[in-house]
């Protein structure tokens, strides 16, 4: 099955998470959905994110990017904020709303 669906996440926690998550499409009521999940070597405050997922720009894949609040530089901006700020980050260099979406979670899935 293609992977269509690149999710960016900021540590191992997640990315077990999102394993989890997908692994079980008939609980989430969708399609089933084989994702790369890739850790982010900068974690939550990579300013890299946009170079990170430039490979995949065109190739017709969606984009997921996953940070934890603590941790990510943008804490004044509170969660959505954050989420904004990426959103703002990715379509300003190419991406449509379509094709990505950002999750800030606060607390950490470690709390």
């Amino acid at each position: 099955m293609d992977q269509d669906l690149i999710i960016i996440c900021p540590d191992g926690a997640w990315k077990e998470v999102m394993r989890a998550l997908f692994s079980r499409p008939e609980s989430l009521g969708i399609r089933r959905v084989v994702p790369q999940v890739i850790v982010d070597p900068m974690h939550d405050s990579s300013p890299q994110v946009v170079e990170l997922l430039r490979s995949f720009q065109r190739d017709g894949r969606k984009v997921l990017v996953v940070r934890d609040l603590h941790g990510s530089g943008g804490e004044q901006l509170g969660d959505a904020g954050l989420e904004r700020e990426i959103m703002g980050e990715l379509q300003a260099n190419g991406w449509t709303p379509d094709d990505v979406s950002a999750i800030v979670a606060d607390p950490e899935v470690e709390s």
